[in-house]
């Protein structure tokens, strides 16, 4: 028993985790910071992934466990708008070991190609009821595509790469064909007038009981602007209404009612 969990403190394991969970980490910061390097973005992802690949079980488990935290952690950045920062320490450790015993079910069975299913499996898995890591968006800005099948390929020519003992080469094929393609889709110019208001509100009053009725009638006042203006389409910025619309039917109905007169997005 003391072996066991000897191996699972090993200082070792836990740097390769936080290694990897840092690469898988690097584009989210690296933007945040205005470096925005296709280069390192790509080189980074395809390492942190080759990582994920070959990585032992345990440190897998850290990989997931840092990750998680560095892709969620605005979740607790928010609790303090609602008096609860409390809680924040016991979310971030909740996310970290879900998304930790996540990774390491990627290794429950020691084979290569079992990783690489379950790691590609896990794409499609949304354990939260929704997924806010997604391993794909780690080339959102890099040279690579961000779909799923392009992600299958970056897999596959990893798995090349740590299999071929000669010709690693040809490990390059399939990455040829997940790199991301400049040719966008045409898309027709819409007929919708669309009317978007920059609205620049503190977060902390955004999120401030007393100061809800004066957001919400800059919202409404917005709406009246563009139906005064003759937009057939306004869009307000995310959350531009901070309550739960379904609590506060009197908000909801006027909504439902000016929607008559122009569509609304928020």
């Amino acid at each position: 028993m003391f072996l066991l969990k000897t191996e699972y403190f090993n200082k070792n394991l836990i740097i390769k985790g936080l290694i990897t969970a840092c690469l898988l980490s690097a584009f989210i910061y690296l933007s945040y910071f205005g470096f925005e390097i296709k280069l390192i973005n790509t080189l980074f992802g395809l390492y942190g992934i080759y990582l994920l690949l070959t990585i032992p079980r345990v440190s897998l488990f850290y990989a997931g466990f840092f990750t998680g935290i560095l892709w969620c952690y605005w979740m607790s950045v928010s609790l303090q708008y609602y008096d609860i920062t409390y809680i924040a320490p016991f979310l971030l450790l909740g996310i970290g070991l879900v998304f930790g015993t996540i990774f390491a079910l990627f290794a429950v069975i020691n084979k290569l190609s079992f990783r690489i299913l379950m790691i590609f499996g896990f794409l499609f898995i949304s354990p939260f009821g929704f997924n806010w890591l997604k391993l794909e968006l780690i080339f959102i800005d890099s040279y690579l595509s961000t779909t799923k099948f392009a992600f299958f390929l970056i897999l596959i020519s990893l798995y090349l790469v740590i299999k071929l003992k000669r010709l690693k080469v040809l490990a390059i094929l399939p990455l040829l064909f997940a790199f991301h393609s400049q040719k966008g889709e045409f898309i027709d110019t819409p007929k919708a007038k669309i009317y978007m208001p920059q609205m620049y509100i503190n977060q902390d009053l955004k999120w401030d009981k007393e100061y809800l009725k004066t957001l919400n009638d800059e919202n409404f006042k917005q709406i009246f602007d563009a139906i005064d203006k003759g937009y057939t389409l306004v869009v307000l910025p995310e959350t531009a209404f901070s309550v739960a619309l379904n609590k506060y039917p009197s908000l909801n109905n006027m909504l439902l009612e000016l929607s008559n007169k122009i569509d609304i997005v928020t």
